[in-house]
């Protein structure tokens, strides 16, 4: 039952740092009258994409306040291990580049942008 109690104020912290970092971020937006876009050429882009990674930061910080240095250095050194081989890993990445290169092309051939 301690462990679930721990689980629980662990997933309130989560929830309550997240959207902390969320309304800071965009009321700090609001308070500089910076119009909300998707479009990272506009200062409002830049917010989103600076929003986008709030769960990751707000996670990072629970695991820390919560299993110490400790768990956060066996958490990322698990995430940063080799689990396939490099083909693998090369294909995971590439291939999406590969797939908007090959769209760049049939819209530049067939339209000539």
């Amino acid at each position: 039952m301690a462990q679930y109690q721990k689980w629980s104020h662990s997933f309130e912290q989560l929830t309550a740092i997240t959207y902390a970092y969320l309304w800071l971020l965009f009321g700090f937006g609001r308070l500089l009258e910076i119009p909300f876009s998707y479009d990272i050429k506009e200062p409002g882009g830049v917010l989103v994409i600076i929003g986008v990674p709030a769960s990751l930061f707000s996670s990072t910080l629970v695991n820390l306040i919560t299993h110490g240095r400790s768990c956060l250095h066996q958490l990322f050194s698990h995430s940063l291990e080799w689990r396939f081989s490099l083909k693998w890993y090369l294909s995971a990445f590439l291939t999406p580049l590969m797939v908007a290169f090959a769209c760049w092309a049939a819209a530049f051939l067939i339209d000539g942008i």
